[in-house]
């Protein structure tokens, strides 16, 4: 790539290099621009969801912020958390560990999963968020794509535009 540089010529990176590169040197560059991308953000959307990690065995809560921005909504990744078997409190803790740089007045909605402990997790959440900050997150249900995307379905069918039919084939 680098013909002309000898430096390029002789610069190696195997896998265990490009991992730390990535994981320590990388990724903390991108967070911390991101975080500051946040801080020009009127609100966002914060949303999460529990799987097993089949690596670690153990339950991964992955943290991504949804948010207007430069006319058009941005979606990224912030960070993940190993929480294992947990319940609602353990999962708000690991929550606000993952969250801790932004600014929870600028909540809008969490969009997560369904399970009882989720809901628990939310009123908890919102507890927090009320007592703390006079602010509370829209409550639209557990994930506010599933209802806005139902919600279009609906419209769309009662309208007999064929909608779904038309934006298929611009795919």
């Amino acid at each position: 790539m680098f013909k002309d540089s000898l430096i390029a010529k002789q610069f190696s990176c195997g896998a265990t290099k490009t991992a730390y590169v990535c994981c320590f040197r990388l990724a903390p560059y991108f967070k911390a621009n991101f975080i500051k991308c946040l801080d020009n953000v009127e609100q966002y959307t914060v949303l999460f969801d529990e799987t097993l990690n089949k690596a670690t065995e153990l339950k991964q809560m992955d943290i991504l912020v949804r948010f207007w921005h430069n006319d058009q909504v941005a979606f990224r990744y912030l960070t993940s958390a190993f929480i294992g078997h947990a319940k609602a409190d353990d999962i708000l803790s690991a929550f606000y560990q993952c969250v801790e740089k932004l600014t929870f007045s600028k909540i809008l909605q969490i969009s997560m999963g369904g399970p009882s402990v989720s809901w628990t997790f939310f009123e908890n959440l919102q507890a927090d968020l009320k007592k703390e900050y006079s602010h509370e997150a829209l409550s639209i249900g557990s994930c506010g794509l599933h209802i806005l995307h139902n919600s279009f379905k609906y419209g769309e069918s009662s309208t007999g535009w064929n909608i779904t039919e038309i934006l298929t084939s611009l795919c």
